[in-house]
């Protein structure tokens, strides 16, 4: 498999973002919030895999790529997004989707 420099840039700075700590917090409010067992490292885990598999020129996957059809992560991620003091995350993360909505159904 064979990503374009483009893609490749997106995974590069994806893999580059600092990790938000709501990330390794599993957020519990949010959980309570929104009655949700959602387990966002496993989200991130899987965005950081294909991340790696783009830069590797190998084809996307993950053993956390489940985690992907989790819209509530997603929505979690957008909303902590104008909290972290890495305001553009967010903007990372749906560039990778993008991209890896692109090569497989998630």
């Amino acid at each position: 498999m064979t990503y374009t420099n483009e893609e490749k840039q997106v995974a590069k700075d994806f893999i580059d973002c600092k990790i938000p700590d709501y990330i390794y917090d599993y957020n519990e409010e949010f959980n309570k919030k929104h009655n949700s067992n959602v387990d966002t490292m496993e989200y991130y885990e899987a965005l950081f895999d294909f991340a790696h598999c783009i830069l590797d020129d190998i084809s996307l996957e993950s053993n956390f790529s489940i985690a992907l059809n989790n819209k509530e992560v997603y929505f979690l991620i957008k909303q902590q997004n104008e909290n972290f003091i890495e305001q553009n995350f967010c903007d990372k993360v749906s560039a990778l989707l993008e991209i890896i909505k692109k090569y497989i159904e998630v």
